[in-house]
């Protein structure tokens, strides 16, 4: 059958066709490379014939002439289709390549650890993770915190008396709002003035240069909640002024016991890289506190255009098992999605992953060599592709089935 369809048309392009037909070979891309889909196809192939053909050949997918050629050599292609005796080996070339996508995915799914198949299971598994991560993480800063203020002393006087100042000069400042001045008043005086350190009398404690002092324990809680409450939009702006004159006085009172300033410093970065705005653990129960579903969506479907939710997991859960099975059971899903689902899943897998931002696609595949085969794979996905054309035998869904 082969040679006689190669005969019939003759030619480059009966050779071509005939050889699919026949079974001889399956694709000029694998038996010559990209120099003989340039000569092969120098008359009749499409202009980025050789880019496929590169990137069918990285992939591991052999394609069919119609994915080289020019509309002419498609539209032949799907004309044996239709005629008994060529339809079969068309359709084996068709079913072979698109077999050989799937399973080029599947290859870069499993050298990700992916065992899931389904959006709610994975996305069960991202937020219980990440709820794992976050507690570990919260635990890792306080148990540092601790071991500071262990070096420090939970019952050093720590002086307070520019924290005093500064709060009740913002309260007196006719420039301050009044929700303002009262917010700084429920923090100076309802919260710091009652952790004063007092004697047996009820007397207030000064320290040696006449400032009343507080045990570091309660500044450490008072500078935390203040934290805290910025963060969550809970205070005025106007409240941060506070922060600075408490970070000041428990930095002095750490030095005075021998902490090295860096020491403290560096212990209070982790801490807000953790738990503050912004932080680690802001991004991570952005997925935790999600019901499944909507975890694998703010993950993957959100991610894909922001790259910064998947990049923050990622990091957050480094050396976690259950990192590569999320990711890789993403692949397994955005297969089953597209290439594995009939007509147009070749190009819709061609199109998410060609709209996936560059750094998402990093994280998903787990290395720069994976994602390239994945954009491959959507290389060939979009070039056996062809739109519904009206024919003779009415409308043809051309892409490979």
């Amino acid at each position: 059958i082969g040679g006689q369809v190669g005969e019939a048309v003759g030619g480059e392009t009966g050779a071509l066709i005939g050889s699919l037909v026949g079974g001889a070979a399956p694709s000029v891309a694998g038996n010559v490379g990209r120099a003989g889909v340039r000569y092969a196809y120098s008359d009749v192939g499409r202009p980025d014939a050789p880019q496929i053909a590169a990137a069918s050949e990285r992939a591991g997918i052999t394609p069919t002439p119609g994915m080289l050629g020019n509309k002419s050599v498609q539209d032949l292609e799907a004309s044996l289709q239709r005629k008994p005796g060529s339809a079969q080996r068309i359709q084996e070339a068709r079913d072979l390549a698109r077999q050989q996508m799937v399973a080029s995915v599947n290859r870069v799914a499993d050298a990700r650890g992916g065992t899931m198949d389904n959006p709610a299971v994975i996305g069960d598994v991202a937020a219980q993770t990440a709820r794992d991560t976050a507690a570990d993480l919260s635990a890792r800063a306080s148990a540092a915190q601790q071991r500071l203020m262990d070096r420090i002393g939970p019952d050093t006087p720590v002086p307070v008396q520019g924290v005093l100042e500064r709060g009740y000069g913002l309260m007196t400042d006719p420039t301050v709002s009044v929700p303002t001045a009262e917010a700084i008043d429920r923090r100076v005086t309802g919260q710091l003035v009652p952790r004063l350190n007092r004697d047996a009398s009820g007397q207030l404690v000064y320290d040696a240069s006449g400032s009343p002092t507080t045990p570091y324990a309660a500044v450490r809680s008072f500078r935390s909640d203040l934290g805290r409450s910025f963060d969550h939009g809970a205070t005025p702006p106007a409240t941060k002024e506070l922060y600075g004159p408490v970070t000041a006085a428990m930095e002095r009172t750490a030095v005075d016991q021998g902490v090295p300033l860096q020491d403290f410093r560096n212990v209070q970065a982790r801490t807000r890289q953790i738990e503050g705005r912004g932080g680690i653990n802001e991004e991570l129960r952005a997925v935790g506190d999600r019901e499944p579903q909507l975890a694998y969506n703010y993950l993957f479907k959100g991610g894909e255009k922001n790259p910064e939710r998947l990049a923050a997991f990622e990091a957050a859960t480094a050396g976690d098992p259950r990192l590569g099975d999320v990711m890789g059971s993403h692949l397994r899903v955005l297969n089953d999605e597209t290439l594995a689902n009939n007509a147009p899943g070749a190009v819709n897998f061609a199109n998410r992953i060609e709209n996936m931002h560059p750094d998402a696609l990093d994280v998903v595949a787990g290395s720069p060599q994976a994602a390239q085969r994945l954009r491959d794979v959507a290389v060939t996905a979009r070039a056996s592709h062809r739109p519904t054309q009206q024919g003779g035998a009415g409308n043809m869904a051309m892409d490979v089935a």
